[in-house]
This record gives C-alpha cells, sequence and structure tokens, in this order.
C-alpha cells in the first residue's frame, strides 16, 4: 500500500476504483487503486484495459508501470491507470456470458415486478367498501432502464342498503431511462388517468 501496510491474500477483482482482495487474516478487504504501491500475483488474471483490450497473465507492478507476464518470453507494461477491471479467469467467462446474454436479449427478457392489492371498509354514517390494486413491471440492464405501471381504485358506498359506486379510477404510465456516458443520462415518460364513472 501507499502507506506501507502490506497484505497477502487473492485478488477477487478490480472494477471502477477498488480492488476486492480476499485475505486469510482479515477476510474480504475492499482497497482504492490509487492507494495500491505495488502488485505481486503467482497467479495469471484476466485485465481488462482502458482501450478494450482483454490480456491473460500474471501482474507486477514497477511505481506507475504495470507489468503483465503473457508468456515467459513476453511482457507487456501498461500504466497503472490504463488498467479498467482485473478478474479471475472463472469470474471473466462468467462476466462475458452475461455481456452476451445482455447483447443478445429481447424486449420481454429481464423483467421483474410487484402486484399489490388492497381493501379497506369503514362503517358508521356512511359504509364504504375501498378495493385497490398496483402493478408494476421493470427491466433493467447496465444501460437502461424501462419501467411500467398501473393502479386502479374503486370505491362502494353501501349506506342505506343502497349500493353505488362513488368513485372508479385507473393510472397507467411508463418510463424510459438510458445512461449516454458516464455523466449524463436522458429519460422520458408518459402517464395516464381514467375515471369511470362517477
Amino acid at each position: 500500500m501507499t502507506n506501507g501496510d502490506r497484505l497477502t491474500g487473492k485478488i477477487v477483482k478490480k472494477d471502477g476504483d477498488f480492488v476486492i482482495l480476499q485475505t486469510e487474516s482479515a477476510g474480504t478487504v475492499k482497497i482504492k487503486w490509487s492507494a495500491v504501491a505495488e502488485i505481486i500475483t503467482d497467479a495469471p488474471l484476466m485485465l481488462t484495459l482502458d482501450d478494450g483490450k482483454i490480456v491473460q497473465g500474471r501482474i507486477e507492478t514497477e511505481e506507475d508501470k504495470v507489468k503483465i507476464e503473457i508468456e515467459e518470453a513476453e511482457n507487456l507494461i501498461v500504466e497503472k491507470k490504463a488498467i479498467k477491471t482485473v478478474r479471475t479467469s472463472e469470474d471473466q467467462i462468467k462476466y462475458e456470458a452475461e455481456q452476451r446474454r445482455i447483447e443478445e436479449s429481447k424486449l420481454t427478457d429481464f423483467w421483474s415486478g410487484t402486484v399489490d392489492v388492497g381493501f379497506s371498509m369503514t362503517s358508521g354514517n356512511a359504509n364504504t367498501r375501498t378495493f385497490t390494486t398496483g402493478l408494476r413491471g421493470v427491466r433493467e440492464t447496465a444501460k437502461n432502464k424501462f419501467t411500467v405501471y398501473a393502479n386502479a381504485l374503486k370505491v362502494k358506498d353501501t349506506s342505506n342498503n343502497n349500493r353505488r359506486t362513488t368513485a372508479q379510477s385507473i393510472w397507467t404510465g411508463a418510463r424510459y431511462d438510458v445512461d449516454i456516458n458516464r455523466k449524463w443520462f436522458a429519460f422520458g415518460f408518459g402517464k395516464s388517468k381514467k375515471k369511470i364513472g362517477k
């Protein structure tokens, strides 16, 4: 570390500004990448560089440089800041499979949702029965998010043995969020309300 501390363990991954290390004595440790002064690995790792290139090899740091031992007679030296991610080969395979699944996904994939149903009743000067229901669906990926919802309300008055609907409405809406880059995103939404009867 830049403060002189040393840690021994297994590099789980480096993603973004942090590297995660699995140690025997301290468990899982999350460390700022900028606070790492030196790394030496015994096992090869998968590294993604900022230009998108993926290389595999043992790594060893030399000041602000990282030496990647691809083969016994071939080394690649890159800037420390040029390393975007570090993963084990197993995690890299899982990551690439997930990325393919996202790229080849259909509009019907990645949906999750909730259904809420409510009922209440009051008695006294006025006897009412209120029924509510709500539906919400979300399709979220790493780059965009699509949300749809629908809510319904129905209120009945049963006072004086006279059943009548005093309120009945349906709300629907949708929203779409998309990441343009790391700093900018855009969204659009629409909604409607329909009143049925009185």
